[in-house]
This record gives structure tokens, C-alpha cells and sequence, in this order.
């Protein structure tokens, strides 16, 4: 077998991505690095602001990873008392932002997109409502619930038929997490009684409302289906073990 290639940014791509942005530089062929402009209006509100960030490459088609590096994301959250930077939509493991669900990113960074599609896009709204938290202590429109939570919610607001392949993209997530049981639970026999996987200890019905309305969804549609919901993660989690 040869050798696996490392995810690479083009040099067209860098050089258009470094033409807008004069202090973005590349560190390798897949990582580039340094302060980006973000000007945008969203409902009247223009905001012009510069943050460090660091983009990774992770697969061919695949959408890129964003590090805010340069300290604005821990100042925000210490500015407006957040006990922590999933308020933010920041990965509290690796430090990534959340740019938007697994579920938008084929519309969102469509197959063929490049690093200036990225950081007009994605990247741009990211750091939008970042700078509009610090200056309003809220996000400029609408979000989800942290990590799978709001993988859930997605579900409840788009009622397009699902197919199996989609539904089998996002399951795994929900096996990542460190409470995946009740994940598993809510799969096999969605309760709303039951703690909210946000790990708050209310009811879920009232936590996070939405998810539970995405967890009947995609029950159901797992059903008409046909995909056996019972033993689901057992056999998830054989197959992420076996691959190592």
C-alpha cells in the first residue's frame, strides 16, 4: 500500500486566500496562519475587527478546521462570565471553533470549495458573531446546542426525507461522546423525562426542546428506514475499535 498523502492547500488557493489576507502566511502544505480581516454587516450591524487564526487542512473536499490563536476567544469568555468556551462554539478538546453542524456542510462548503470560499464563508460568520458576542454578550442570529446536542436540533427545523447514508454519517458522532449511553438510550426509546445530554440534570423536554423534537424525527425516519436502532452503538463502537 503507499504511502497516505497529507491534506495539502494549493499554492493558487494560499495565494488568493493571502491576496485578501496580506498576514496570512502558509506554515505547511495543509496549515495557514496569521490575522484575517473580517468585515461584514448582518441586520445593520457592521462590524470590522482582526483575529489571529490558525486553518488546517483536513481531507480533499473536506470543510477546514479553524483555531482562533490569538486569545480573543478566552477574553470573550472571561469578559462575559461564561464558565467555559462552548458558549462560544470552541471545541473545549482540541480548541476548534464550531463553524456550523455535520449536517451543513455539504451546502455550506460545497465538494470543490477552496480556502478563499472558507474564509468568506464559514470562517467570516464565525468570527462575525465572536466579535459581536464581545460586543453584546449574545450571538447576531439563532444557534444550536453544543456538540451532538445540536447535531439533534438540526433534525427538528429540516424535514426533508433523510436517507441511511445520512443517517449513518452522523451516528458515530453520538458514539463519540463521553455520555454516549444516554445518547444510545434516547435512540432506542426517546424519553423527555429523562436528564437532558447537555449533562444540565433538567428534564430534556424542557433543557433542549428541540433536540428531543430532532431525536422523534430521526427515530422515525431510522424506522422508515428500516435500520435497527437497538444494539446501534454496540456495533458502532466494534467497528471504531477494530479500525483502531
Amino acid at each position: 500500500m503507499g504511502a497516505v498523502e497529507e491534506p495539502t492547500f494549493s499554492d493558487q488557493e494560499v495565494a488568493a486566500a493571502t491576496a485578501r489576507h496580506p498576514q496570512l502566511a502558509r506554515l505547511d502544505p495543509g496549515t495557514v496562519e496569521g490575522r484575517v480581516l473580517v468585515h461584514a454587516v448582518f441586520e445593520g450591524e457592521e462590524i470590522k475587527d482582526e483575529f489571529e487564526v490558525k486553518i488546517t487542512k483536513t481531507k480533499s473536499d473536506g470543510v477546514p478546521v479553524l483555531y482562533e490563536i490569538g486569545g480573543r476567544t478566552a477574553a470573550i469568555a472571561a469578559k462575559w462570565g461564561l464558565a467555559d468556551t462552548r458558549d462560544l462554539h470552541r471545541n473545549l478538546d482540541d480548541g476548534a471553533a464550531c463553524v456550523c453542524v455535520k449536517q451543513e456542510e455539504a451546502t455550506k462548503f460545497p465538494p470543490g470549495s477552496d480556502l478563499s470560499f472558507f474564509l468568506c464563508g464559514l470562517a467570516r460568520d464565525y468570527l462575525y458573531g465572536l466579535a459581536f458576542y464581545d460586543r453584546h454578550g449574545r450571538w447576531p442570529w439563532g444557534e444550536r446546542a453544543h456538540g451532538s446536542v445540536g447535531l439533534f436540533e438540526f433534525y427538528a427545523d429540516n424535514i426533508a426525507p433523510l436517507t441511511k447514508a445520512e443517517i449513518e454519517a452522523v451516528v458515530p458522532y453520538f458514539v463519540k461522546e463521553k455520555n454516549w449511553l444516554e445518547f444510545d438510550k434516547q435512540l432506542r426509546r426517546p424519553r423527555g423525562h429523562s436528564p437532558c445530554l447537555c449533562d444540565s440534570g433538567k428534564p430534556f423536554r424542557r433543557c433542549h426542546p428541540a433536540a428531543l423534537q430532532g431525536v422523534l424525527r430521526l427515530t422515525a425516519e431510522m424506522d422508515r428506514l428500516g435500520m435497527k436502532r437497538r444494539g446501534l452503538f454496540d456495533r458502532l463502537r466494534a467497528q471504531q475499535e477494530k479500525e483502531g
